[in-house]
């Protein structure tokens, strides 16, 4: 005795009383009764159409299930901000060790992530996918981010040597670019390594920025002149 679909038929064999089964005919000549024993089902047709349709329907429902919780608890990207990304690099001049340089900075809003085209897959983190140029960042909770960017990373803070243009955040270097068209010559970039896996987690901020990436002159390391780095702040 079978139920027609086989993805329920553990649901019509629970659904089976546990008497024999009662079939009336109804006919114009007369009426008849039919008793159906329920003796109990073969361990073959328990394994194969009933306890193995039940539990791949449990497995599916609760892989929709996890899919959803996964999808609504992933860590975005926090609204309003951006990562603004750049260039460092030296223009020549005197004066302390990281005096000479010039920065440019676009400004990338991260909001524009968190939509379904990369939340999508439950296996991933949601990331920018090196859509921005330079580094991948990665959403990270509390409003966080992570940056890929191999160690050791420089840190510090830009001052501009253009007396007229405070920086007080990225968007001074941004403006300052578009009007000039050229990148903003950088007093001195108080430089400070980060070598910890833990600071790729970066919290926003106006004035801390991050070189990544960096070659140095011949010197190298310590006291060596960064030549060119890819710079980044997350504000």
């Amino acid at each position: 005795m079978t139920f027609g679909r086989w993805f329920f038929n553990w649901y019509h064999y629970f659904s089976l009383p546990g008497k024999d089964v009662e079939v009336q005919l109804v006919h114009e000549y007369g009426d008849a009764i039919l008793k159906l024993p329920v003796t109990g089902a073969t361990v073959g047709y328990l394994i194969g159409c009933v306890y193995l349709p039940l539990i791949l329907e449990i497995l599916f429902v609760a892989a929709i299930i996890a899919y959803i919780i996964r999808y609504f608890t992933k860590a975005r990207f926090a609204k309003g901000v951006a990562v603004y990304v750049g260039r460092l690099s030296y223009a020549g001049g005197g004066g302390t060790t990281m005096a000479g340089h010039t920065l440019k900075l676009t400004p990338y809003p991260l909001e524009q992530y968190n939509t379904f085209k990369y939340l999508w897959n439950p296996f991933k983190e949601l990331s920018t996918k090196e859509e921005i140029p330079g580094c991948t960042f990665t959403a990270a909770k509390g409003g966080r981010i992570i940056c890929d960017a191999p160690f050791p990373w420089y840190s510090g803070a830009v001052t501009s040597n253009v007396h007229s243009v405070v920086v007080k955040s990225p968007i001074d270097i941004v403006n300052y670019t578009k009007t000039t068209r050229r990148p903003m010559p950088i007093k001195e970039f108080s430089r400070k390594d980060v070598m910890n896996q833990q600071s790729g987690l970066v919290s926003q901020s106006g004035s801390v920025y991050y070189a990544i990436n960096p070659k140095f002159d011949h010197k190298g390391g310590a006291d060596g002149k960064i030549q060119s780095a890819t710079v980044f702040c997350y504000y």
